[in-house]
């Protein structure tokens, strides 16, 4: 069967910059959610943190990251995290070289049904010609509630940048 991706919300920050963006009352009429971001924040760094929230929940975040640096290092991690999901380092902030993002995607699957939410997150970030990351994460909810809204976050009182640009898809299956 051909997935087929449908429009749910498109977001694109604003000059006032963003703490946080929210997508809520997510209809449970598709198969599963795909997120893409287009990020920056205003954080006094190359990159900042980018952090997940499910329907408001403060607890049951699990992660296992592999992450590949322009150094050739590979490092990798498990994350139990609360009070949200942490994705890592992969928004630029304001020392990357000008008009830079950090770019992913977050698939959700079966995020209507009623057993643990598993999540792949696939991002990176070049900061500047010599200096990226590119992650790969495999996480889950540990929730049996479908997800009706997710929230991205930014590193503490930091904010998503103009531009910043965030589409959530629904995918059904022909």
């Amino acid at each position: 069967m051909a997935n087929t991706y449908e429009l749910i919300t498109d977001t694109t920050i604003g000059s006032s910059g963003a703490t946080s963006i929210l997508f809520s009352s997510i209809p449970s009429t598709y198969y599963d959610l795909a997120l893409h971001f287009s990020l920056r924040n205003n954080i006094a760094a190359n990159r900042g943190e980018l952090f997940l929230k499910l329907n408001s929940s403060t607890t049951n975040y699990a992660a296992i990251r592999i992450y590949s640096y322009s150094t050739s290092t590979i490092s990798t991690d498990y994350v139990d995290t609360t009070p949200y999901l942490t994705i890592g380092g992969i928004i630029t902030g304001t020392d990357a070289a000008a008009g830079r993002f950090g770019i992913g995607t977050i698939y959700f699957h079966n995020y209507a049904g009623s057993t643990n939410k598993l999540m792949h997150i696939d991002d990176g970030v070049w900061v500047t010609s010599a200096d990226h990351v590119r992650a790969l994460i495999g996480a889950e909810w540990s929730d049996t509630s479908a997800i009706t809204s997710i929230e991205l976050i930014t590193t503490g009182t930091d904010k998503f940048v103009e531009n910043s640009r965030v589409t959530l898809y629904g995918i059904k299956n022909t």
